[in-house]
């Protein structure tokens, strides 16, 4: 299997773990404002503010990211009153990156997913 195979794969397991988890908290606690939305390829979660998994999971990895994307996910995050944060695996579509260098994003931290 080829490297963007893999993180192809990788992603989408993050994308609809991270995905499945906020469903289930809106399960256990409804009202509690708990939301995904579906942004292309990719998932923007939301599970209270402070949540470390608040933002948009496997984006740009099937498919390039056109700029209603990233419309898409910053409406998402202002509806909930916190910024937006869009993970940017190296192996997406090089649209992600650049239109997240043309808003004036910047990283953040690197996540490091390990395979044998």
């Amino acid at each position: 299997m080829d490297e963007r195979t893999l993180a192809q794969r990788l992603e989408a397991i993050d994308t609809w773990n991270n995905v499945s988890y906020v469903q289930a908290r809106a399960t256990l606690e409804p009202g509690a404002g708990h939301a995904t939305r579906m942004i292309g390829d990719g998932a923007a979660v939301y599970t209270g503010r402070e949540s470390p998994i608040n933002r948009v999971h496997g984006l740009g990895m099937a498919a390039p990211v056109t700029p209603a994307m990233i419309d898409q996910a910053e409406h998402f995050f202002n509806a909930h009153d916190i910024r937006a944060a869009i993970d940017l695996c190296p192996l997406a579509d090089p649209s992600l990156a650049a239109e997240l260098q043309r808003r004036g994003y910047a990283v953040a931290l690197f996540k490091h997913v390990l395979f044998r």
